[in-house]
């Protein structure tokens, strides 16, 4: 039986949050500072992604943190429209983010670490790095700005192998 192929031409998404009992202002989930535990999922032209999030207790009082963890490409050569040799319906990349939010003064810093088990142009897998600082600023009108500084990297090994073929001649 042939595998049927279903195309979105949209992107679903959902989430859900989990707010704490006591807490009487229910939380901006596009502010960037936000902490909060969550459960997504989404469909892209790559397939299926998941998503799962904690926040969790930093011991600090004033700091707020949370991990996030999450695994992208799942059937993307089934569900996805991309159409690339690339796709496969196996997991492209796994993703660990953590969030690390001070608020006294409204600044964040995040570690986002990402693995990909796609061959890029530079390698068969690659794992890309980067650490990022971000404050909140003070709200212009109905306007909020979020300035991000970040440094990062991309490590891998190529891995395609290589063969060689040796001409021996003879007289």
């Amino acid at each position: 039986m042939p595998f049927l192929r279903i195309s979105f031409l949209f992107s679903l998404a959902f989430q859900l949050s989990n707010l704490s009992a006591n807490e009487k202002e229910v939380q901006d989930m596009s502010d960037p500072l936000a902490v909060y535990t969550q459960i997504g999922a989404g469909s892209t032209n790559k397939g299926i992604n998941l998503k799962v999030g904690q926040a969790y207790d930093t011991g600090i009082t004033t700091t707020a943190g949370m991990n996030v963890i999450e695994v992208k490409g799942i059937y993307g050569d089934a569900l996805g429209w991309e159409s690339d040799n690339k796709t496969t319906d196996s997991i492209d990349s796994f993703r660990f983010r953590n969030f690390s939010v001070d608020l006294t003064s409204m600044s964040a810093k995040q570690l986002d670490a990402s693995y990909n088990l796609n061959a890029n142009l530079v390698a068969d897998e690659s794992m890309d790095v980067s650490h990022s600082y971000i404050k909140a600023l003070k709200p212009v009108g109905k306007f909020s700005f979020y300035p991000l500084a970040g440094v990062g990297a991309s490590i891998g090994e190529m891995l395609l192998k290589m063969t060689v073929v040796e001409t021996v001649v003879t007289p």
